[in-house]
């Protein structure tokens, strides 16, 4: 529906002229677009259409994940046990959804009985800074490694019949903890989509408006934000999927690549000049001016520092032959 349609249909159900099936209606649109601000609409649904159909399992999951993913953005010094109404909200959208989710979205999860949340828990954010990176350990017992320029969250305990969920912004490595008894499922969301697991160890990385997912050992599930579609990952795939172009690629890399940071560098073989210069931007916060274009189409392999600005520098010059010098937080490369 239109913007149009769709304020039509409000004001109609404010003057109560709205039919059974242009309530349906509107409700099935206010269940597509969780992003909008639909508080007071949904509240007066809810009170006129006795009755209505709940929405699916599946579309309650997503609603419920992605309002989480939109609030999660961490403070910027992050304090273990942060209450999740104490994350910083940059806008207005973000704003709402922590002010309204509970009274809209949430409790229509929690009427339909297919999910409980309960937003008074606790939220345990880490974040790592450029050049830096840290190993945690969840509350079942999983490990994760976060590469530098990265942040996670989670809830600061789980109970045994619950999804155990973490929310990811940029690169992580993960041991997933086998629940054989409960079967119970591992998630991570990104904006991209969901990663969802029972046991196993992956990569996720989520830097450049992309989310790419290596199975490094077991069975993943992937979950698309914006599509029903669903890929199962055997050991050694990477998938890589945008919202922009909402269209997966599942390809096998290079061995090692997409988790070799995990060793202190990042190893890339064969990849263009550009790559490798975004590679570094994730890692240390730097941009780039090239003096001459065509150096960026140039390939080549590259073992990339992570803990050593001044060791990465002499790697690039050794490995491409170019003069690169740095000014602020910018690499001028001739």
């Amino acid at each position: 529906m239109s913007n149009s349609d769709v304020e039509a249909l409000i004001q109609k159900l404010y003057e109560g002229r709205c039919s059974r099936e242009e309530m349906e209606l509107l409700f099935d649109h206010i269940k597509a677009h969780p992003e909008q601000e639909y508080k007071a609409v949904m509240t007066l649904l809810w009170e006129k259409m006795e009755g209505f159909s709940a929405p699916t399992e599946q579309e309650a999951q997503r609603m419920l994940e992605r309002s989480m993913t939109k609030i999660k953005e961490p403070d910027q010094n992050p304090k273990k046990g942060s209450s999740l109404f104490q994350l910083r909200t940059d806008s207005a959208r973000r704003i709402w959804w922590i002010g309204t989710s509970a009274a809209a979205t949430i409790a229509l999860l929690l009427a339909a009985g297919i999910w409980y949340f309960n937003p008074t828990a606790n939220l345990v954010t880490i974040t790592t800074a450029f050049a830096e990176q840290q190993t945690l350990t969840l509350p079942d017992g999983s490990t994760v490694e976060l590469n530098a320029n990265s942040s996670i969250s989670f809830q600061e305990s789980w109970d045994n019949d619950e999804k155990r969920i973490v929310w990811l912004t940029g690169e992580a490595f993960f041991h997933v903890t086998k629940k054989q008894e409960t079967g119970q499922k591992f998630c991570v969301l990104t904006d991209d989509l969901t990663v969802e697991v029972l046991g196993t160890s992956f990569n996720v990385n989520t830097h450049h408006e992309e989310t790419k997912v290596f199975l490094e050992e077991g069975q993943v599930k992937l979950n698309f934000d914006k599509s029903k579609e669903e890929i199962l990952m055997a050991p050694g795939e990477l998938v890589m999927y945008s919202q922009k172009t909402q269209k997966p690629r599942k390809l096998t890399p290079k061995a090692q690549e997409p988790s070799s940071w995990r060793d202190g560098f990042v190893l890339l073989e064969e990849t263009n000049f550009l790559a490798i210069l975004q590679k570094i931007n994730e890692i240390y916060g730097l941009t780039h001016k090239v003096v001459q274009p065509a150096h960026l189409t140039r390939q080549f392999t590259i073992a990339i520092p992570i803990d050593s600005y001044e060791t990465m520098l002499s790697v690039l010059e050794e490995v491409t032959g170019l003069t690169i010098k740095r000014s602020g937080d910018q690499l001028l490369i001739e």
